[in-house]
Formats: structure tokens, sequence, C-alpha cells
């Protein structure tokens, strides 16, 4: 009964066609925090505004960044800290990085987690629009 949709599926599957990603779902928190920084909320404004910790706030605004619905906002870091964290970057490489830690280890102890993280989900969303935007 199900036999030629299954192989049929199985053959297109062989030939390179592929399911199609589902589109991540938003929870409420992150869709309010996309809400305030569309509005010019700080990252400690947004904290207080939601009752949460500073780290959590910026946790999902770096999310909200690498997937390119937020803009990474130069205010949020400072230029001298945002540089050495991108030289860091390119010595340890971007592609590389799995966790944090190796990244923090190199860079000076008043660079905080939550600036690396800012950065790094940066800097993975200028790579991949590079990657978008190469011709074949």
């Amino acid at each position: 009964m199900f036999g030629q949709g299954i192989l049929a599926a199985l053959e297109s599957y062989r030939k390179g066609a592929r399911a199609a990603e589902l589109p991540q779902k938003k929870t409420a928190p992150m869709i309010e925090t996309l809400q305030l920084l569309k509005e010019g909320k700080s990252l400690e404004e947004i904290a207080a505004i939601r009752g949460r910790q500073i780290a959590t706030v910026t946790n999902t605004a770096a999310a909200l960044v690498e997937t390119g619905e937020v803009e990474f906002s130069s205010k949020w870091i400072d230029p001298n800290k945002l540089s050495v964290i991108e030289a860091a970057c390119a010595r340890v490489g971007l592609a590389q990085l799995e966790r944090l830690k190796p990244l923090k280890e190199v860079l000076p102890p008043e660079i905080t987690y939550d600036e690396i993280r800012l950065v790094v989900a940066w800097l993975r969303r200028e790579e991949n629009r590079k990657k978008v935007n190469v011709p074949a």
C-alpha cells in the first residue's frame, strides 16, 4: 500500500532532494527581546524590563544576531574589546570554535563571556552572509 511512495521518496533522496528545514519556533521571551531590541532598548534595559539577568538577555540577543533577525549593535561592546575579540577569533579559528572557553582563555580577563558570545554570533553571521553571497 505504501511501497511505491516510499520507493519514490528514497529515489528522490538518492538524487539529492532533502526535506526543508522546519522554521525554528521562537519562544515568547525571544519574541519580547526581539521587539525591545527593535525599539532601541539596550541589553541592560531589556534585562530590567523583563526581570532577567543580563546574561540571559545577551544569550537571546546573540542568538538573534546569529540568525540575522537583529543587527549587531556597536553600542553593546567597547570598540577596543571588539577588536581584541575579533583578533582572538581569527587566531583560534571561528570554524573550529565549538565552545567559548578556549577563546576566553586567550583573552584578557576583563573581557566577559557575554561580550565574547555577542562578537562570535556577529562574526558567524557575517561568515554566513559571505557564504550566501559567493557566486557558484
